[in-house]
């Protein structure tokens, strides 16, 4: 009896393992799961976030696609949007968001390309990663994480990033996710400036640099109908240069051309932008 009931409580034991053992092996499988629907809805949401920016018109609408993704990527943390200006002297702050969606912390609205290292260092920078030197332009907000946006050999901004309260710690894959998020953004801002750039090549002319026959073909018709409109006069100034030809003959074409910069030059600071 002694030996049966040993061999049963052994049995048993034996049994309870197996189920202990079984439960682990399906919790496991079950977070695996978990894990892997996780990862699967960040893909879709940057394949969207990616469809949406392949559609944006305008930095306007980048700004609108990044904030809207970055909250429903890292809901537990806030951020910033920073892109250069036209000068590249300075970044401008183009979105804000809180945690959660909540409303944006403070941050700076615009600061200089030396007073982010990871535009210095150029690759992502912060306490999330270890490092315990701050950036000089987040002194305002706890910055978490600096990702450069960079493309084609491009900088063109900044994401940073700035964890809710307990959410100190940034783990490896979510750094990972926020640098895949700066990369479909600085794809896209190098997509709006390649656009840009051949928008005012073709409207353009290479040499002078004022608008061409297409731009006025373009423009005219929306001149004038807004003149009538406001039922205000509108005019067309034509000009020539005497004796063109001779500077051309007497000095060369590229005397010529450089006299045409000038004019060009003359023209574009004597008149307001369009």
């Amino acid at each position: 009896l002694l030996l049966i009931g040993a061999s049963s409580l052994l049995m048993l034991a034996m049994l309870l393992g197996a189920l202990l053992l079984l439960a682990r092996r399906h919790r496991a499988a079950e977070e695996a799961r978990a894990a892997m629907d996780a990862r699967g809805r960040q893909v879709a949401t940057l394949f969207r976030m990616g469809e949406l920016l392949q559609s944006s018109l305008s930095p306007d609408d980048v700004r609108r696609v990044v904030a809207h993704t970055a909250v429903e990527l890292l809901p537990e943390f806030g951020g910033a949007f920073y892109a250069f200006n036209n000068s590249r002297d300075r970044l401008d702050l183009l979105a804000a968001w809180g945690p959660g969606g909540a409303p944006a912390p403070g941050v700076e609205p615009h600061f200089g390309p030396n007073a982010c290292w990871a535009l210095k260092r150029g690759r992502p920078h912060g306490s999330g990663l270890g490092g315990t030197l701050r950036c000089d332009h987040a002194e305002g907000a706890d910055c978490h994480l600096c990702i450069p946006m960079q493309a084609r050999g491009e900088v063109y901004g900044v994401l940073q990033f700035i964890p809710a309260p307990g959410h100190a710690e940034l783990p490896a894959a979510r750094v990972d996710l926020a640098s895949a998020l700066a990369d479909g953004v600085s794809l896209s801002l190098a997509n709006l400036a390649l656009r840009e750039k051949l928008r005012n090549q073709a409207l353009r002319d290479e040499l002078t640099g004022l608008h061409n026959r297409r731009f006025l073909d373009e423009t005219l018709p929306q001149m004038v109908a807004h003149a009538e409109r406001r039922q205000a006069p509108i005019a067309v100034l034509m000009l020539d240069l005497d004796h063109f030809k001779q500077v051309n003959d007497r000095y060369g074409h590229a005397a010529g051309d450089a006299v045409l910069r000038e004019v060009g030059a003359a023209l574009l600071s004597g008149l307001r932008r369009m």
